[in-house]
């Protein structure tokens, strides 16, 4: 019998009218008390277990990707298989393809043994159209750290030496070839 003191009965439910209930403003104070994610201090601080250097949390490499390699392979998990493991969360991986002709930033979301999941946060293209002239058979462009100065062909863009050091290097290489074409 003395539960039945404990159980208090609901009030009755008032009927509908016609006319629409009136909507109040709820103050943010309020707000923040159901809902834990809204703060109530514009002042709070940020703790010191939560900022750490960057040094200490996460590492940065530098990658060279094979020229062909598209933003859709890096963020392919099965990409990583074989670097996954050398990859934490947050890490950043940067680089260039092997010909210089884009830039790929990313940051890893995710690793595991034999996989990672990356995200591209920038992409640069940096193709530059090569000078050509119509008196020479032959013009030199830079094609990235492994291949360094090229030469190519100016009628289909063939590369046909690669591996100089310097852009002269390459232009007397071009004018001895265009000197024995000649012959």
């Amino acid at each position: 019998m003395g539960n039945e003191a404990a159980v208090k009965k609901a009030p009755a439910k008032e009927k509908a009218t016609a006319e629409t209930p009136e909507v109040q403003a709820t103050p943010v104070a309020e707000v923040a008390k159901v809902i834990p994610s809204v703060p109530l201090e514009l002042n709070a601080t940020m703790s010191q277990g939560r900022l750490k250097l960057a040094e200490a949390m996460c590492n940065h490499y530098r990658a060279a990707w094979a020229m062909g390699t598209t933003k859709e392979l890096i963020e392919h998990e099965p990409y990583w298989v074989h670097t996954g493991h050398l990859l934490a969360q947050g890490d950043i991986v940067d680089g260039l393809l092997d010909d210089a002709s884009k830039y790929f930033r990313c940051i890893v979301l995710a690793s595991g043994h034999q996989f990672a999941q990356l995200k591209v946060i920038e992409e640069i293209s940096l193709e530059v159209a090569p000078p050509k002239t119509p008196a020479t058979m032959y013009y030199s462009k830079h094609r990235g750290l492994h291949l360094k100065w090229c030469a190519f062909r100016s009628s289909d863009d063939t590369v046909m030496k690669s591996g100089f050091e310097s852009q002269k290097q390459a232009n007397v290489w071009i004018e001895n070839q265009e000197l024995a074409m000649k012959r």
